[in-house]
């Protein structure tokens, strides 16, 4: 049995951390802790009051359901973060490309981003646009202590190991239009590594 050659074994490990990235991505996606759930499929606007100090951001998450025809429909979302002693306004945002299927044909969990919260008692309001009626299921979660270190650190590594993995075939693309072929494609695969999340 052949074993790997040594650049064999770097683009392996650099999928090994494309792997854990993306996995621990949806993780967090799915598996975060609600700070509360909001149905804005009936009237479209819904809030929710947060007490805790402790938290200093939250990611909001969409599960939506719908049929062939929404499919590509995007829903834009106004966030309205109210204090004591301010109001912060986000609006008409659109879900991130780093989104991720339900399991279920026609379900999906958006992602529509990380916001910071202000001390004190807060008050968080979601609105969603009149596209929400063309869905079935339109929930949204607002997850606590959003981090998204870990997920670029899982990018980060893949990305410095793949590198080095075209690098030590340079061999292979040292004739010819082939030769800066690898590292274009690398070029686009670091820009979908930074802009993941964002």
């Amino acid at each position: 049995m052949r074993l790997p050659t040594f650049p064999e074994f770097l683009f392996a490990m650099s999928m090994v951390f494309f792997i854990a990235f993306i996995s621990a991505f949806n993780s967090e996606l799915l598996d975060g802790e609600p700070l509360c759930e909001l149905n804005l499929l009936n009237e479209k606007q819904e809030s929710c009051n947060l007490n805790d100090n402790s938290f200093t951001n939250f990611r909001l998450v969409v599960h939506t359901g719908g049929s062939s025809k929404t499919v590509t429909t995007k829903v834009p979302i106004s966030i309205t973060i109210i204090t004591n002693d301010e109001v912060i306004k986000h609006e008409s945002i659109l879900p991130k490309a780093a989104s991720t299927g339900a399991g279920r044909k026609y379900h999906s969990n958006l992602n529509y981003g990380v916001y910071d919260l202000p001390k004190g008692s807060t008050t968080i309001t979601i609105i969603a646009n009149d596209n929400v009626k063309r869905f079935s299921l339109f929930n949204a979660k607002v997850l606590k202590n959003a981090n998204n270190y870990y997920v670029y650190l899982l990018g980060l590594i893949f990305l410095v190991i793949l590198f080095f993995s075209i690098y030590n075939r340079k061999s292979i693309f040292v004739k010819g239009i082939g030769k800066p072929l690898p590292y274009i494609l690398y070029f686009f695969v670091v820009l979908l590594v930074v802009t993941w999340a964002l």
